[in-house]
């Protein structure tokens, strides 16, 4: 993650991802080495500090308890904020998701909600961000409702599915992994937590009412 083309923070692996490479485990597949739950976000100098400096004070154990509790944290923030938000917010993560070219994407079904969560292997952290996420939905759709264009809610349901396809076709992305990438994708990769508060709502009005996530 950059900002002013500043390194922010980078991706790590908690176990190694190669042979060599701090706290490598041969046991692992290539698959498991890059999965979400074997990565952890870091910036720069806590990079360095758990790979090179003083990888032996930073076991897996330590480093997946960091993680848990970071995303804890993070949750807790984005609880906070989504009673906070906006049509403000909603106009930020929107903007740029409306200008998508529509494709031709065929072949979804619409199934209920729960059932969506479960045959996309989703976790229960994940399904509480969606119930939490649908607390405001209706929020989502007032705001597309008052919105002059009317091809708005196309365009921007539009977005998602060409990023969608994108990541699961060509990123090979599915479950927990491609719902945090889509929802990194609606806010914008924001660091504020109360844009990703609102990137989760837009993502959980369109996990519900449209065929982003269906198989």
């Amino acid at each position: 993650m950059t900002a002013n083309g500043a390194i922010l923070g980078v991706m790590a692996h908690i176990r190694g991802g190669k042979p060599g490479s701090a706290r490598y485990d041969d046991s692992m597949t290539d698959a498991q080495r890059n999965h979400f739950d074997n990565l952890i976000f870091l910036c720069p100098n806590h990079h360095a500090e758990i790979d090179k400096l003083r990888p032996e004070l930073y076991p897996p154990a330590r480093l997946l308890e960091m993680k848990a509790a970071h995303e804890r944290w993070a949750a807790e923030q984005c609880r906070k904020r989504i009673p906070e938000i906006h049509f403000g917010e909603l106009q930020v993560v929107t903007a740029y998701l409306t200008e998508a070219q529509v494709l031709s994407v065929g072949g979804f079904e619409i199934i209920p909600l729960q059932d969506k969560i479960h045959r996309n292997s989703l976790s229960a952290a994940i399904e509480t961000n969606i119930r939490l996420g649908l607390s405001r939905v209706s929020l989502v759709e007032n705001y597309i409702q008052s919105n002059l264009d009317p091809e708005f809610g196309t365009r921007l349901r539009q977005g998602f599915v060409n990023r969608y396809v994108d990541l699961k076709t060509n990123s090979g992305l599915a479950g927990d992994d491609l719902f945090h990438a889509l929802w990194q994708f609606s806010s914008g990769n924001s660091s504020d937590f109360s844009i990703q508060a609102a990137g989760l709502t837009v993502l959980v009005y369109l996990f519900q009412s449209c065929d982003v996530f269906e198989k």
